[in-house]
């Protein structure tokens, strides 16, 4: 079976998914990758329409945002060209971003290894979907296709990961460790952990509270614009209850139709490869200052659909990331 049509008489698929619907299924894939298409399975790019997170999200009620569907149920990436916005799927959007978005070209199915044009099964015939070396398959452009909407790539074209040398780093090194198709990211906690860590330390009569987002090759938090860091500073009494809040600051990227999200003057985003200080005073009787820097994948809490609750905080709903206690 061909991936995205019938085969000409004499050349590659005629077209990348209509003419031939049930070759775009990763079941296809699965007789010969199994253990990608299971990862795939359990990554969020299977879940990229179908996730409850985004489908019952106040601003895209049941996807009434028509223009999300490109990314979260793309045509292939390949179609137009790295680093351009996917066409909408119209066929299974329930499959999210799925083998075909990311692989299909004209020719065959796209691969990052040198030799694939090449490769043959044992009987000396090509594979049914005709891999294809595409070295494109491996750079930031590639991903950026639907990651840079909210300047993911952009953000990373910043860094000292995109300058050549010893520190270049592309997406995949980070978010495809092992080369696995299970891509860790937001939803990964230990990876947030070691994206952005916290310190607190005394100078003089103030207290110096850091965030070190050096190991993070894009601003935190980063992408869909739900997602958002909050650090607080609290006085702590005797009891080591929190007596007042000293600091309080919410790293997010506004919505484009929100105050400041069109131009970008609302984005109060940490850059990554940086670290971040703000200082606030010590306690004059003495006691301790504790720091907490949390990571919320939706701003909005437990609002009914319809309201902005984003100046709503409630550190309950969100992850913890690190907590700092001293000076």
């Amino acid at each position: 079976m061909l991936v995205g049509g019938a085969p000409g008489p004499s050349g590659p698929p005629r077209g990348f998914l209509e003419d031939w619907p049930e070759g775009m299924d990763p079941a296809t894939c699965r007789a010969c990758h199994a253990a990608v298409v299971a990862d795939w399975e359990a990554d969020f790019h299977s879940k990229a329409r179908t996730d409850p997170e985004m489908d019952n999200m106040v601003l895209n009620k049941g996807f009434v945002q028509t223009d999300c569907n490109s990314c979260h149920a793309p045509r292939p990436v390949f179609e137009r060209g790295l680093a351009v916005t996917p066409a909408r799927r119209e066929l299974h959007p329930e499959r999210g971003v799925d083998c075909v978005s990311c692989h299909a070209t004209a020719e065959g199915m796209a691969s990052a290894k040198p030799g694939a044009d090449r490769m043959t099964l044992p009987n000396g015939s090509r594979p049914p979907c005709r891999p294809v070396y595409r070295p494109g398959l491996g750079i930031p452009e590639h991903c950026g296709s639907c990651h840079n909407q909210h300047g993911t790539v952009d953000q990373w074209r910043q860094t000292s990961y995109a300058e050549p040398g010893e520190a270049y780093r592309t997406c995949q090194a980070c978010h495809m460790p092992a080369r696995s198709h299970r891509m860790v990211g937001a939803h990964d906690l230990p990876l947030l952990r070691s994206g952005a860590k916290l310190s607190l330390a005394a100078a003089g009569a103030e207290a110096v509270v850091s965030v070190d987002t050096r190991a993070t090759a894009h601003n935190f938090p980063t992408d869909y614009r739900t997602r958002f860091g909050l650090l607080r500073v609290e006085a702590l009494g005797g009891d080591g209850v929190a007596t007042g809040l000293l600091l309080e600051r919410k790293f997010r990227q506004p919505f484009r139709h929100e105050p400041g999200g069109s131009d970008a003057s609302g984005n109060t985003q940490v850059k990554g490869d940086t670290v971040h200080e703000w200082r606030v005073p010590l306690p004059a009787d003495g006691g301790k200052l504790r720091a907490r820097l949390f990571y919320s994948l939706r701003p909005y809490n437990d609002a009914p659909p319809g309201e902005f609750t984003t100046d709503e905080l409630d550190p309950t709903k969100m992850l913890l990331l690190h907590e700092a206690t001293g000076p």
